[in-house]
């Protein structure tokens, strides 16, 4: 009698225990590469639209990430810019129980390779430590991407799990062939998963350049990528929202194998 009322209880601990490895590697390991991100900055963290459904999990800069409330709960990542590794480090260790993963902004003009891949390879064994994901934000052209600040996409595996190109479409026209150029320049070099980054402004191009959601939905869908990140989202709206919903068809996007 004893047996048959233990068991129940055995059982339902193996399924909790397999239930919490479960969800942990789905944090872990599939999740950078499924569905749309939400890079919330200062000043967009009062655009309620930040919270639709539309978005799977968020990026929030290590100052930004007190100020912002998670309110689905949602896999959420701490960004970090500049090139002191040592306060990334210290960062991602005060934030780990709130994060699932780091995004490291890594755009240090005129950094030398082997400086650029020291730091880079310091943070991603750090993260790892940690039980955390490490990501890098990088230039869209590999070949800038090296030259400019030492990041090679093809040492990436070395010291990153995921890469996240910035592929803002208004610097290059608004051409949609030169994105899937481009993804083939790193699709040839890295099997890392990508995460294209989409910005619906820019900021470093004088004047600025907005993307419309048509052209949302013209330039991105189909793309094959692995998952997107939306940027700048100040002026996020309910017709952009919809736009990222008619592009997010996870039958239609890139699998990491």
């Amino acid at each position: 009698m004893k047996k048959k009322t233990l068991l129940p209880l055995i059982i339902s601990g193996i399924l909790i225990i397999i239930g919490k490895v479960g969800i942990t590697d789905c944090n872990s390991r599939d999740f950078p590469i499924e569905g749309i991100g939400c890079w919330v900055q200062n000043n967009s963290s009062d655009n309620l639209l930040i919270y639709s459904d539309v978005f799977d999990w968020y990026i929030a800069h290590g100052n930004n990430l007190d100020n912002f409330i998670n309110k689905k709960n949602k896999p959420l990542f701490m960004a970090f810019g500049g090139k002191d590794v040592d306060k990334l480090i210290a960062t991602m260790k005060h934030y780990k129980s709130r994060i699932i993963g780091v995004v490291w902004d890594y755009e240090e003009k005129g950094t030398p390779k082997n400086v650029a891949e020291k730091n880079l390879r310091s943070a991603h064994a750090a993260a790892k430590q940690l039980g955390l994901l490490f990501g890098v934000v990088v230039k869209p052209d590999p070949g800038l991407s090296l030259k400019v600040n030492g990041i090679s996409y093809a040492d990436a595996a070395s010291f990153s799990d995921f890469l996240m190109p910035m592929m803002y479409v208004q610097w290059y026209q608004m051409k949609k062939d030169k994105m899937e150029k481009l993804l083939e320049m790193q699709r040839s070099l890295t099997k890392l998963p990508i995460i294209a980054v989409i910005a619906l402004e820019t900021t470093m191009m004088k004047p600025p350049r907005k993307i419309t959601p048509s052209e949302i939905v013209t330039i991105y869908k189909r793309l094959p990528v692995d998952a997107f990140c939306v940027w700048n989202v100040k002026n996020l709206s309910d017709e952009y929202i919809q736009a990222l919903s008619n592009i997010k068809d996870p039958k239609l996007m890139h699998k990491y194998k």
